[in-house]
């Protein structure tokens, strides 16, 4: 006697979290669904995947959990977020290129600076696009009486001098 497949249950118009089952993908091994997500994008997905749960969106779900979960402040990939992460990795990461520079030399960035809210808070938005982070004296630590955001001339000003000495000229 042939054992015959159980029939294909039809999952058109179902709704699985943020997808929603449009038809079955012909020919697929094992049985996917072409869905759409409450975003826009289409995806075909296991069957199996959906009826479980392990699968209620395009991806988007994921992306925006991880934000939400990951995010204190909201500022991630601003330019004041971009100048702090560099700050710190300039200064404690032993495999960041200018790590001699700058932590190998002794700059430390100060305990409250440790976390971007308080830099923030400290430092303020960046007057324009163009200003960078600086350390009024380069021997000095990363710390809010030490920095101030300049302008592309003046940073090219405080510069180290050959005998290792910085010298800032205002």
């Amino acid at each position: 006697m042939e054992r015959m497949a159980p029939p294909i249950i039809d999952l058109t118009n179902q709704r699985f979290g943020r997808l929603v089952a449009l038809a079955r993908v012909p020919e697929s091994n094992p049985i996917k669904w072409l869905c759409r997500c409450d975003c826009g994008k289409e995806k075909a997905v296991s069957r199996m995947l959906l009826r479980r749960g392990t699968v209620v969106s395009c991806g988007c779900y994921r992306a925006e959990w991880n934000k939400a979960a990951h995010t204190t402040h909201g500022m991630y990939g601003t330019p004041e977020y971009v100048a702090w992460k560099h700050m710190k990795q300039r200064c404690e990461d032993a495999n960041c290129h200018a790590f001699p520079r700058y932590g190998g030399r002794g700059i430390t960035v100060c305990e409250r600076w440790q976390t971007f809210q308080a830099f923030y808070d400290d430092m303020g938005p960046k007057p324009s696009p163009r200003h960078s982070l600086d350390r009024i004296d380069n021997d000095g630590d990363y710390e809010q009486t030490n920095c101030e955001w300049v302008l592309p001339h003046v940073q090219a000003r405080n510069r180290r001098a050959r005998g290792g000495r910085y010298a800032r000229h205002i």
